[in-house]
């Protein structure tokens, strides 16, 4: 009843009730309920108001998903902000959120504020991620032309353990001159241990030595081979448009002018930091530039052919990586490596020129990626993955001859932009002789296995890339 109602009785009662009670202030706490504010709580009682400003779409495509919501983190009040994707454990966290790497799936974010007293709110967002078949870029069927002037022949070459070599100088078809060094020691500790490969100006170069001193060979036709470094091992080599660069452990890097007949060490090791931090190296040749990645959480990036150098320290992409491969293209350079002992993947990628990367964790064991007309195509988990910008990206299985490619599949990849035409070769240490198989591929995704009269199996293969040789060297 309204107080202006109360008979005198009424109010002799309320008196008798509540002796001490300021009345004013009973009817001001009366009234706050009634009206269905909380003044009678403490603020540090009160859960925090959650709401999203950005969402992913309910469907989408998209393996990636951007979360922006307020408060954005903890405070005022606010003692903790935690998120939580598909049901696991709250962890702290912050706006705005980005999640990478999600699967095709339904999906739900929930992000959870909690207050002092222990009351907290939580938010939930539920979408879904559709699959998504992407159609690969399609590479123009290559025109046939006059062989060039120079008498000089496309070739895809491959190298591995126990000094071996192959070619093929017909697109992939089949493969020649499949040799190794007579009793040579097949493991990857070893003098004859791969570790290294390039062409250039005609020539073929092989590096090989792992923990034990190995040598520097060159060919012009791939069977006739001939040293042209030694005392050292580990590192690798690129063949550049005028400048040979030879990478070894301690420190010993060295270019030549005349394709390795001559050698200067332009690196002082007891000097020059750069290559006196570089341990364990592995030497990648990406168009003008060559990178130099170590087990020591370093990076040495040359642009000029070998030159001069760029040392970074802890650059974002390094680990334990048992390997790394680089691919550029549409103004990004990716790598993927894989962490011995887990198999972990691991996706890098770099929009400044190779100074700075992100990483974020992807598939398992990675074959070596290749920027293929506008994309980027790499193989890991029996999938064919692409990506236009090394941050998104969609896969399909793999085939090979019409059946899914197992789960464990690392090869030596190659493609050769004219022809439009991928090779592969099986690495690993189950995947040797009989074992071994080579495919061919138009488009990445569809492989056809090679027969044993054009491709027969023998030590690891570690490598594969597209040069030239001259023409009188192809059958």
């Amino acid at each position: 009843m309204r107080i202006c109602e109360m008979t005198f009785l009424n109010i002799l009662i309320l008196l008798v009730l509540f002796p001490f009670q300021n009345c004013s202030n009973k009817m001001q706490g009366l009234n706050d309920l009634t009206s269905g504010t909380t003044t009678l709580l403490s603020q540090s009682q009160i859960p925090a108001t959650l709401k999203f400003t950005q969402t992913p779409a309910a469907s989408t495509t998209e393996l990636s998903a951007q979360f922006v919501f307020s408060p954005a983190k903890a405070g005022s009040g606010i003692v903790s902000i935690q998120c939580s994707l598909d049901s696991a454990a709250y962890t702290n966290c912050s706006s705005p959120l980005t999640l990478l790497n999600l699967s095709v799936a339904n999906h739900q974010f929930s992000v959870q504020a909690k207050v002092s007293s222990g009351n907290s709110t939580t938010l939930d967002y539920a979408w879904t991620i559709l699959q998504t078949v992407p159609v690969p870029v399609p590479v123009p069927v290559p025109v046939p032309v006059p062989t060039p002037t120079n008498g000089m022949k496309a070739i895809f070459f491959a190298v591995g353990h126990g000094g071996r070599t192959l070619m093929s100088c017909d697109d992939g078809l089949s493969w020649i001159n499949d040799r190794s060094d007579i009793g040579a020691d097949v493991g990857d500790h070893s003098p004859t241990s791969s570790h290294g490969m390039d062409a250039g100006n005609g020539y073929l170069y092989a590096n090989y030595g792992w923990g034990y001193n190995g040598t520097l060979r060159r060919s012009r036709d791939g069977v006739n081979w001939t040293t042209i470094h030694d005392g050292s091992w580990g590192g690798g080599v690129v063949a550049g448009k005028d400048f040979l660069f030879n990478a070894t452990e301690g420190g010993i890097w060295s270019t030549s002018t005349n394709n390795g007949t001559n050698w200067l060490q332009i690196k002082n090791p007891e000097t020059d930091n750069v290559i006196a931090q570089l341990v364990h190296l592995n030497v990648t040749h990406l168009n003008d530039k060559i990178f130099i990645t170590s087990s020591d959480q370093k990076l040495g990036i040359s642009y000029d052919q070998g030159r001069t150098w760029v040392l970074l320290i802890n650059p974002g992409f390094l680990g334990n990586t048992g390997a790394r491969y680089f691919a550029e293209g549409n103004g990004v350079i990716i790598s993927v490596s894989y962490e011995e002992g887990t198999g972990q993947g691991n996706v890098s990628r770099s929009t400044d020129n190779g100074k700075t990367w992100t990483l974020f964790k992807m598939g398992r064991m990675w074959s070596p990626p290749i920027f293929y007309g506008s994309q980027f195509i790499a193989w890991s988990d029996g999938k064919t993955w692409f990506s236009s910008d090394g941050l998104s990206w969609s896969n399909v299985i793999t085939k090979i001859d019409g059946q899914d490619a197992p789960s464990y599949w690392p090869t030596a990849t190659a493609y050769n932009s004219k022809t439009g035409t991928f090779i592969a070769i099986r690495s690993g240490w189950n995947q040797v002789n009989e074992n071994q198989k080579a495919y061919r591929s138009k488009d990445g995704i569809n492989w056809t296995s090679l027969d044993a009269t054009k491709f027969k199996g023998g030590n690891s293969v570690t490598r594969a890339t597209i040069g030239e040789i001259e023409t009188k060297y192809c059958p």
